[in-house]
């Protein structure tokens, strides 16, 4: 007898429903936050812990370290204005976006403000006074350092460090709180037809 051969069933391919989907918008405009803050934060510490110390030990003549010294922290003071004005606006576009609740808004501007009153308190208070020192006292200043012009230098140099430090502490904060977010940014869609 022979037997009877069943026809081979083939399981039927039923494609899911798309029901998640990637919101580019939210995702973008949280990138180009975190890239921005990063690049802020980072060439601050690259500037404070690798270039800063690099100069007085590479020149020579310590005015002309002094001089070179000085503008750096002008120009990443200046450029930190620019990016903290950057960054503002776009909590501003998160929040209005709604990816952001108003507490976590607040916390956020309070940080960036934070970091932008220092890069701007650099470049308007504590950097003209140190080239004000420097143009009329440099030989002063770097031949007695008890004096009155090295004792002030020195004063606004540590000054301009603990507002950089600022800057990075309140920046490496507000990174992490950023991460933290970044699994959040998927919009519930329709089932694809």
């Amino acid at each position: 007898m022979s037997e009877a051969r069943l026809k081979p069933v083939l399981p039927k391919v039923v494609s899911l429903p798309r029901t998640r989907r990637l919101a580019w918008a939210s995702v973008c405009l949280e990138y180009a936050h975190q890239l921005v803050l990063a690049f802020w934060i980072g060439g601050l510490a690259a500037i404070a812990l690798l270039v800063g110390p690099s100069l007085f030990s590479s020149i020579e003549q310590p005015q002309e370290a002094a001089w070179a010294g000085l503008e750096l922290v002008l120009k990443t003071s200046f450029m930190g204005a620019g990016a903290g004005a950057l960054l503002l606006l776009t909590t501003l576009l998160m929040h209005l976006l709604s990816l952001r609740s108003v507490k976590t808004t607040l916390i956020q501007t309070g940080f960036l403000l934070g970091m932008t009153f220092a890069a701007v308190t650099i470049y308007i208070a504590v950097a003209p006074p140190m080239e004000e020192l420097l143009k009329n006292d440099a030989a002063m200043i770097f031949a007695d350092p008890t004096s009155a012009s090295a004792t002030r230098f020195a004063q606004l140099h540590r000054l301009a460090d603990l507002l950089v430090l600022a800057q990075i502490v309140l920046g490496a904060s507000l990174l992490l709180l950023g991460v933290r977010r970044w699994y959040r940014y998927v919009q519930i869609g329709r089932p694809a037809a």
